[in-house]
């Protein structure tokens, strides 16, 4: 776990220290245990180069492993952020084709499996990664980021040069126009930048489970390597249910791989749980982590911690208290790179810390068991009846049903489909619509509908196209990033072992009905964890790891909206009036995540114009 940057110049000019530098020292966080850059013609002689890495030692701890590392005579330069699980089977197959390693790092494997593979290297790899290699034969560099977006990579393809790195706001500084409008309302839509442009215009974000070539001489080109693409539809019989839980317990125990200390998050739910029976086992100390709000009637602290007892993890709780949530939440808002408005960043980065203090540098997370194991209500048929009609209407009707005189919102839900998935994530119709020009905003709508339908295929079941949504798009750009910025804010590497690539497909070759039988939600991962949690505890009501809006805004409302009230001095808030807003919006109870999706923004861009200095 690391931050990468770099940049190619393909205009004469030569790559400076300075060029490199500047993007680097932005993503200091990521990796404090050592920092380098190299440039051409120590790269390249002949092209214009310079990568450079933050890192963050797991692996093979010794100077060795430093990055960019250099492999094949010069020929190749990596810079690399990740762990690759299987490194081990890797490096074993390559020695048997006569390769030699002199370090222990899967760093020296990934160089050495691009040297023998090319650019299918990626085909081969199971874990989180984000790389550059840059190949002086060929002349180009290649990039890659792995199949679910674990790993984040924003990249800038000007006139002159292609700049890459971890985070967005590194390369801020190059682009002159400032937000990219799409992408501030794609925030007020769905509460996180559910878009593959980023915040800033200009910069981009490599898609999850692609790779992208950008020769010497400016040709770029990009390629998908990784998709779920079968749905064979198979019965959840015992052979296959064995299979998928010697799966789960194999992703575990790889991502365990470390030479410092490992822990965990710990809700009291079944995804968390499970790595944690599964984990704890394994280590002679696996530390635990659980968060609870003063006054919250949704309170997981006591569940987590009989789970920690049964498995004797060293565990730790906190409870965050009203008074001091407020210093809590600004602290993780200036560690976002880009803006999101889901209030798990407070007890992601809170946990981060403690887990710093006590000298932990890996923690497992149970990210992605619902997406991929059908855990959301949405998913189960447990909708409002408004929704439930919805989904059972045929496209045609649904767009002649849009012709009809109803609300804007519903018209767009109608006409395209796949907003009603990303409706059903959080955030504001009404905000996106208030701060996007009129004449942008069903364009903008109509793009991004056209995106997000492109990654729902109708030919495959409807629960699957929901979950195929969501892990393409709600998890890499909205938990992911949230749990990679939190995590990195502290130097820690954050993994998340049912995001392992073997247990997607077998999850995904499931019948669509076996996950959410009944009306109940993530059958069949409930059945494979049973036995280690114990039934009461598979049976508990999903309560969630964040404290909802509603109790931020009543336990801090002034601080709220005097916050909000400081918009008017941003471009797209020119005529916002706070009194005309809390009049409209009605009961502060109904306002809350309003309320706290314009304090989120505010917040992040006043520490953004603070980093730019000019935005």
């Amino acid at each position: 776990m690391c931050g990468i940057a770099g940049m190619l110049r393909f205009d004469q000019k030569p790559v400076t220290e300075t060029d490199v530098a500047t993007i680097l020292a932005k993503i200091a966080h990521r990796g404090r245990d050592h920092s380098a850059i190299s440039l051409s013609p120590a790269i390249s002689r002949s092209a214009s180069v310079g990568l450079a890495h933050r890192r963050l030692s797991i692996i093979d701890l010794q100077a060795a492993g430093a990055q960019p590392m250099f492999y094949a005579d010069q020929q190749l330069c990596m810079t690399y952020n990740g762990e690759i699980y299987n490194y081990l089977a890797i490096r074993k197959l390559l020695e048997e084709k006569s390769y030699t390693f002199k370090t222990n790092t899967d760093t020296e494997v990934l160089l050495a499996a691009y040297h023998y593979w090319g650019k299918t290297c990626v085909k081969h790899l199971n874990g989180m990664f984000a790389f550059a290699i840059w190949d002086e034969k060929n002349q180009l560099l290649f990039c890659a980021r792995d199949p679910v977006g674990i790993k984040p990579f924003y990249y800038l393809a000007a006139d002159n040069y292609f700049a890459f790195a971890s985070e967005s706001l590194a390369l801020a500084h190059l682009t002159p126009s400032g937000l990219n409008s799409a992408s501030v309302s794609a925030y007020f839509l769905s509460m996180y930048v559910a878009t593959q442009e980023s915040i800033f215009s200009g910069i981009k974000k490599l898609a999850p489970g692609s790779s992208l070539v950008i020769k010497a001489g400016g040709a770029i080109s990009i390629e998908r390597f990784w998709s779920v693409e079968q749905f064979e539809g198979t019965t959840a019989n015992e052979i296959s249910q064995a299979e998928l839980n010697q799966t789960i317990s194999a992703a575990v125990k790889k991502q365990l791989q470390s030479d410092v200390p490992v822990g965990g998050f710990l809700s009291g739910g079944v995804d968390s749980g499970l790595i944690t029976a599964l984990a704890a086992p394994l280590l002679t100390k696996y530390h635990t982590y659980s968060v609870g709000y003063e006054g919250m009637q949704s309170n997981e602290l006591a569940a987590a911690k009989l789970l920690a007892e049964r498995f004797a993890t060293q565990h730790t709780e906190v409870t965050i208290r009203a008074a001091e949530a407020m210093t809590i939440l600004d602290d993780s808002l200036n560690h976002l790179s880009e803006p999101i408005a889901d209030p798990a960043i407070v007890a992601t980065y809170h946990l981060a810390e403690l887990a710093g203090r006590d000298g932990v540098k890996v923690l497992l997370n149970g990210t992605g068991g619902d997406e991929i194991f059908g855990g959301y209500t949405r998913y189960s048929g447990q909708l409002s009846m408004k929704r439930k009609l919805m989904a059972l209407l045929p496209p045609v009707l649904k767009k002649s049903l849009a012709l009809l005189p109803v609300n804007n919102k519903m018209k767009h839900r109608l006409k395209q489909p796949a907003f009603d998935m990303m409706f059903s994530t959080g955030g504001s119709y009404g905000l996106a619509e208030w701060v996007t020009p009129v004449n942008l905003f069903t364009q903008f709508l109509t793009q991004l509908g056209a995106q997000f339908s492109a990654q729902a295929n109708e030919s495959v079941p409807l629960l699957y196209q929901q979950m195929l949504f969501d892990l393409q798009v709600y998890l890499p750009e909205q938990l992911l990033f949230l749990l990679d910025q939190m995590t990195m804010a502290h130097t820690i590497e954050g993994r998340v072992p049912l995001l392992d690539i073997d247990i997607i497909k077998l999850a995904f070759n499931f019948s669509a009905k076996e996950h959410t039988r009944g009306g109940q939600t993530k059958v069949i991962l409930k059945k494979i964890a049973e036995p280690l949690l114990g039934t009461e505890h598979i049976n508990r009501k999903k309560q969630g790891f964040a404290g909802s809006p509603s109790w931020w805004v009543k336990h801090n409302f002034n601080r709220f909206i005097e916050v909000i009230a400081e918009l008017k001095s941003i471009p797209y808030f020119e005529n916002f009036n706070i009194d005309i807003f809390l009049n409209a919006a009605g009961p502060v109870e109904k306002q809350a995540n309003d309320i706290f999706i314009l304090y989120c923004f505010s917040k992040w861009y006043a520490r953004t114009k603070t980093v730019l200095g000019v935005f």
